[in-house]
């Protein structure tokens, strides 16, 4: 069941991407993947490197910017972590 819902998360994401991303959204998606699996790893900063990566590919994707709000948190720097969860809440989509 559990592998269910990551392959159901995953289609979600792969259709946000779909439906904003001006770039390739599998490589997005990939790169915020890589993200996570370097976090799982304890590598922080390969990690942040791989969701700035997604950011770039993708800016108007939220999704690699919590991930990497939450690498950053893990290295110690909460105060610069609280301004990307803040920056990613009030920032305006890109071609609205």
């Amino acid at each position: 069941m559990k592998a269910c819902r990551v392959l159901t998360r995953l289609l979600v994401i792969l259709r946000e991407l779909n439906d904003s991303a001006e770039h390739d959204p599998r490589i997005a998606l990939s790169l915020n993947l890589k993200g996570l699996a370097l976090s799982n790893q304890g590598k922080y900063n390969e990690a942040i490197e791989a969701f700035d990566k997604a950011i770039e590919m993708a800016p108007e994707w939220k999704v690699p910017r919590n991930n990497k709000s939450i690498a950053l948190q893990e290295l110690g720097w909460h105060e610069k972590g609280e301004i990307e969860v803040w920056h990613n809440q009030i920032q305006e989509i890109p071609g609205e």
